[in-house]
Parts: structure tokens; C-alpha cells; sequence
């Protein structure tokens, strides 16, 4: 009788240690999800789409603020006429890319396409993004700048803008490439990439993720965190 008795007040404990295992092995899983989450926006593309947008937004202002500047003198002057041109040029390139980064923000419903965008032209446009800064800034801004050299700008304002249009072309330019890549990459897993139809031509799988399919990488940097 009394081995019984004991075995039946080990019962209860038996199932606290089953209950207490369990509670453990589904907070694992749990941690992972909140330590996944906090750094999840590193791999989204939507966080590059928006740092290359603002960047470009950016650059524009300032773009405007150096035309209205140069615009306000006389032109006559060689210095104003150059600096006139340099912003004149850049704002267009500028403006471009920043109408290409609105598109690629705004929700697709509010662009009344035909088609919904699918990760080929997502990558064609972050491409394009990034390949429009590259162009401003080595083809119009730096020879600009260089030949005329520091002591052109004699006024206050001009010397501090250059050099911040640069940092944001920089900024929008790497932010515009990273976008890229992340949609590549995720469509890519998604879809992998043999060739298939796309109606008429055949193009690889991956061009044809959906935007849900080709926002991500997060679930390839799960973060494991000891128990």
C-alpha cells in the first residue's frame, strides 16, 4: 500500500516536469521570432526603397536651392552661367529617378497599372535608380566641380550644398543597388530560375515573384538564441 501512495504522489510531479519541458521548448521558437523581428527590417526591400527615396528627395531640395541661387544673378557671369547648367542638369536627372522611387513606393493599387509590378521590373527600375545617380554624379556634378575648383563658389551656401548632394546621391545610389539585390535574391528563392514563358517570351522564374515573394530575405537570418 504504501509503495502505491508513493507512486501516486509522483504522478503529479511527473506531469509539472512534463508541463514545465514544454513551456521551455516553445519559448525557443518564440525568442527566435522576437530576436527575428528586430533586425528583419535589415533585410526587407521596402527599408532600401525608402532610404533611396528620401535621399533623392533630398538631393532634389537642395538641387532647387542651388538653381534659385544661380538663377537670382546675373548669368553673364561665367561662374552663375556654369553653376546655372550644373543644377539645371543635375535636377533633371534628379527629378527622373525621384518620379521612378514614387512609383516604387506608393502602393500599386494607387497606380492604376495594367499589370501588377513583378520582381523583373522592380529590378529593372531599382537598376535604373541606381544607375541615373551614377550618371549625375560622375558625368555632371564631379567634372563640374573639379574643373572649376572650391574658389568658383564665392558665395556662403553654394560650398555646403555640393557636398551634400553628393552624400545623397551616394546614400540613394547604394540604397537604390541594396534594393536590387534584395528583390534578386528573394525572387530568385521564391521562384528559382529556369527559363519559362512570360507570355510570349521566356524570361527566368524569378522575374515573375510576386511582390509579396520578392520583399524579403528574413527568413534566411533567423537569429538563434541559447535557452
Amino acid at each position: 500500500m504504501a509503495e502505491t501512495a508513493v507512486a501516486e504522489d509522483s504522478v503529479p510531479l511527473l506531469i509539472k516536469e512534463e508541463i514545465d519541458n514544454l513551456e521551455k521548448s516553445e519559448a525557443v521558437p518564440e525568442r527566435i521570432m522576437n530576436s527575428k523581428s528586430i533586425f528583419d527590417f535589415l533585410y526587407q526591400r521596402s527599408t532600401y526603397i525608402w532610404i533611396a527615396f528620401i535621399a533623392q528627395f533630398s538631393q532634389l531640395v537642395l538641387q532647387t536651392i542651388g538653381f534659385a541661387v544661380t538663377s537670382a544673378k546675373p548669368l553673364k557671369n561665367e561662374e552663375n552661367a556654369n553653376n546655372f547648367t550644373l543644377f539645371f542638369a543635375s535636377g533633371l536627372y534628379s527629378l527622373f529617378t525621384f518620379f521612378v522611387l514614387t512609383a516604387l513606393v506608393l502602393p500599386e493599387s494607387k497606380l492604376r497599372l495594367k499589370q501588377p509590378l513583378n520582381a523583373g521590373k522592380r529590378v529593372n527600375l531599382t537598376r535604373t535608380c541606381a544607375f541615373m545617380n551614377l550618371v549625375n554624379l560622375f558625368m555632371i556634378l564631379t567634372p563640374a566641380v573639379s574643373k572649376h575648383g572650391e574658389q568658383v563658389y564665392t558665395d556662403d551656401i553654394l560650398p555646403i550644398i555640393i557636398p551634400l548632394i553628393f552624400g545623397f546621391m551616394v546614400v540613394a545610389t547604394l540604397a537604390s543597388v541594396t534594393a536590387t539585390w534584395i528583390t534578386y535574391k528573394a525572387a530568385k528563392r521564391s521562384r528559382g530560375s529556369e527559363m519559362v514563358p512570360d507570355p510570349s517570351y521566356r524570361v527566368p522564374a524569378w522575374h515573375l515573384a510576386t511582390t509579396e515573394e520578392s520583399q524579403s530575405l528574413s527568413g534566411q537570418s533567423a537569429i538563434q538564441l541559447p535557452c
